[in-house]
């Protein structure tokens, strides 16, 4: 569970698929997000698939789809990155830098599509140790810049499970 300011909660919980052909591209593993949002004692649940392959150290992502509830039952909305988003993260260096450039292509419905553009740099500060509500933990600490706001994250060391999250919105920890 990762808690914010202390008025709202996100619990989440993950399951790999078996491998999957998504956009054209094959051996792509399906990432099922299960996401319960509560704000002042209302929960809201979502559910969501992260599409990736794993190269390497590199983590590749191909999109996301989720289904969008509406007026004529529920429809799939996709999203597909234009590149890939290729993360090398977990190889870079104390204080490299990856940039990431990429577009969102995404599938509202049968005849509605956004596009959106996106740049990002990540840069590797380096191993701490960091204590949350959850217990301590070695993390990689890591800077993402993008679209004006500097988020520090910390994630776990072996996992790479993310336990806490900086930014001039607030904090994010794992409970």
């Amino acid at each position: 569970m990762v808690g914010g300011a202390g008025s709202a909660t996100l619990m989440t919980r993950r399951t790999v698929g078996a491998p999957i052909t998504f956009n054209g591209v094959a051996n792509v593993l399906p990432i099922n997000f299960t996401n319960v949002v509560t704000v002042n004692g209302s929960s809201v649940t979502s559910n969501n698939t992260l599409y990736q392959r794993v190269e390497g150290t590199d983590v590749i992502s191909y999109g996301t789809s989720f289904m969008q509830p509406g007026p004529a039952g529920q429809g799939e909305v996709k999203t597909t990155y234009n590149p890939p988003v290729r993360d090398r993260s977990a190889s870079l260096a104390v204080g490299e830098s990856q940039n990431l450039v990429y577009n969102e292509i995404t599938q509202l419905s049968a005849t509605a599509t956004t596009s959106n553009s996106y740049t990002s740099q990540i840069t590797y500060l380096g191993q701490e140790a960091t204590s949350v509500p959850a217990g301590s933990f070695d993390a990689c600490k890591f800077q993402n810049a993008m679209a004006g706001t500097t988020t520090t994250g910390w994630t776990a060391k072996g996992s790479g499970v993310l336990v806490r999250s900086v930014n001039s919105e607030g904090t994010l920890q794992l409970k």
